[in-house]
């Protein structure tokens, strides 16, 4: 099977409309999934990992304004653009947290205290850098399924958003083709 024939067995079921829509739902449970343990099962999350929350809440409304809104293909593109980017800038952070896990001796203690007190003291700057730096929180592992960590698998979930972003266009002009 090429890869056209798969978009196209893609097209015919799935509208980019559709899989944003779908993409958006996957956000939304992913950041359910993140409450769960939180306060179901007691986990409270690292400063990386409330920062990835934040971008799982910009994908999850921009996938679906684009859901809602991006009908023409131009239009789809720049928000593919937007989305794409969104989505690496979470890959990156999700890359920055394994790392973290993978060489916990090179995490910093976390002596400057919660999230907001960090950002309220600290200017923007140093606040980013002492975010990105990671802690000692941010190197243990708390929780794994299937042999992943929380940080893996929000990093496979990046990269699957990234790709879609990547295809929404290309699938909206297949589905163009094959309704004309």
């Amino acid at each position: 099977m090429t890869n056209t024939s798969l978009f196209c067995c893609i097209a015919a079921v799935f509208t980019a409309r559709r899989l944003a829509a779908l993409a958006s739902f996957i956000c939304v449970a992913l950041l359910a999934t993140g409450y769960a343990l939180q306060y179901g099962w007691g986990l409270q999350p690292c400063p990386l990992c409330v920062v990835q929350r934040g971008v799982l809440y910009v994908l999850a409304i921009s996938f679906a304004v684009t859901a809602y809104w991006a009908n023409g293909q131009r239009r789809l593109g720049l928000v593919s653009i937007w989305l794409a980017l969104v989505s690496l800038v979470g890959l990156g952070l999700a890359s920055r947290h394994i790392w973290i896990q993978k060489h916990p001796e090179l995490a910093i203690p976390s002596c400057f205290g919660s999230l907001g007190d960090m950002f309220a003291e600290l200017p923007l700057l140093r606040f980013a850098q002492n975010l990105l730096n990671g802690t000692v929180e941010c190197s243990k592992i708390d929780w794994t399924f299937v042999g992943l960590t929380i940080p893996q698998w929000t990093w496979l979930w990046f990269l699957l958003f990234t790709i879609l972003a990547g295809c929404l266009p290309r699938l909206q002009a297949l589905h163009r083709r094959s309704v004309d």
